[in-house]
């Protein structure tokens, strides 16, 4: 029986996609106004804190309302790329897609995600709690062993070295996991999660597994893509920040993160789209 050969994603036009759009300067301006916003509203709270009395009721409100405000944001992020990515898989084209409006069907829909993506970051979770845990621990046996004989205290500072050798191995194997479930189980998992917003879609591992094995290609691309973007994304806004100092920075770093924030997402599910398309 002849293999399917499936089509590979056609990068370039997914790269100049975005600014193709008419609209690219209005989706910039609310996606990205979206969290530069919570970067002002941090840099608020960080000001107000020191003002006495004010600060103090600031800063509980702040601890209240930050964590929330911060999640609906990303949730609906999420919610917006899903409907991104549902209308270039069917064949319409980006600007289609509204980015305003569809608030709690899209936030509903990022929190779904959301919650699949965190399912796959325990082990993530538990390799840094380990890690930290070995860390701390010997270092109160130092401290008791120190305080009874010479002995006691030489086996506990070995063993505090041995753990702190432990905590780095740990720390480096979550670092590696974590480049491996965003760029490789993340864009696989989403799109067996949008087709029915189902996190038990989203779970269905051998199936997953299946679709990379026959999709090698295309999961590479885009696993090669989005780090790439990511790390000139990263240089970009440390060359932003550092032109702070020169006055000039306080202008172009939220524009370069809004932009480049914005064009991510619209990136992400040009490739997811044509991906899942290639993949039938």
């Amino acid at each position: 029986m002849p293999v399917k050969k499936h089509k590979d994603i056609d990068l370039g036009r997914s790269l100049k996609s975005f600014f193709e759009l008419p609209d690219w300067q209005e989706r910039t301006l609310f996606i990205g106004g979206l969290f530069v916003g919570l970067m002002l509203l941090y840099v608020l709270f960080l000001v107000t804190m020191f003002i006495p009395l004010i600060g103090i009721i600031a800063s509980c409100c702040f601890l209240v309302m930050f964590p929330l405000v911060s999640m609906a944001v990303n949730f609906y992020v999420d919610g917006y790329r899903t409907e991104l990515t549902d209308a270039l898989v069917a064949g319409k084209t980006a600007d289609s897609v509204r980015v305003s409006g569809n608030y709690q069907e899209r936030i509903i829909t990022g929190f779904k995600l959301g919650v699949s993506n965190l399912i796959y970051n325990i082990p993530l979770i538990l390799l840094y709690v380990v890690g930290y845990v070995m860390l701390i621990a010997p270092v109160f046996a130092v401290s008791i062993g120190s305080a009874a004989n010479d002995e006691l205290s030489g086996l506990a500072m070995l063993t505090l070295l041995s753990t702190t050798l432990m905590f780095y191995v740990f720390i480096l194997i979550g670092w590696f996991w974590q480049i491996v479930q965003m760029y490789l189980i993340y864009p696989v998992m989403f799109i067996f999660f949008r087709k029915e917003r189902s996190i038990r879609d989203a779970l269905r591992v051998r199936k997953m597994v299946s679709f990379v094995r026959n999709n090698y290609m295309n999961v590479l691309i885009y696993s090669l893509v989005m780090l790439g973007i990511a790390l000139l994304f990263g240089m970009a806004m440390m060359v932003s920040v550092l032109l702070v100092f020169l006055c000039i920075g306080i202008i172009i770093a939220p524009v370069v993160f809004a932009v480049g924030t914005t064009y991510t997402i619209h990136l992400q599910a040009d490739m997811l789209a044509q991906m899942e398309r290639n993949s039938r």
